[in-house]
């Protein structure tokens, strides 16, 4: 087994490397601890549409979020998709 790539990170250098190792396992393991509630559906990856947000309370924010795991109530799977969701998470 070959060593893997390891990055040094600067701190005050933002990393955003979403399909990293660590940052892929702990997003996994989150998504199955919050599922494991029963009473949550959960989502990785879920584009938020933002635009009927007012940017006067969050200037940094543009059209869209794709927050790493979204919190919503219990939900079922539609027989359509939706691209860009409009309701925003219980927690994100």
């Amino acid at each position: 087994m070959s060593q893997p790539d390891l990055i040094a990170i600067d701190e005050e250098e933002e990393f955003d490397d979403m399909g990293s190792y660590n940052h892929s396992l702990v997003q996994g393991n989150l998504a199955y601890l919050l599922r494991q509630a029963g009473k949550y559906s959960v989502f990785i990856e879920l584009s938020l549409d933002t635009s009927s947000l007012d940017k006067v309370d969050f200037p940094y924010i543009t059209n869209e979020l794709i927050p790493d795991i979204c919190l919503y109530p219990k939900r079922t799977t539609l027989p359509y998709d939706i691209l860009r969701v409009t309701e925003m998470p219980l927690l994100q």
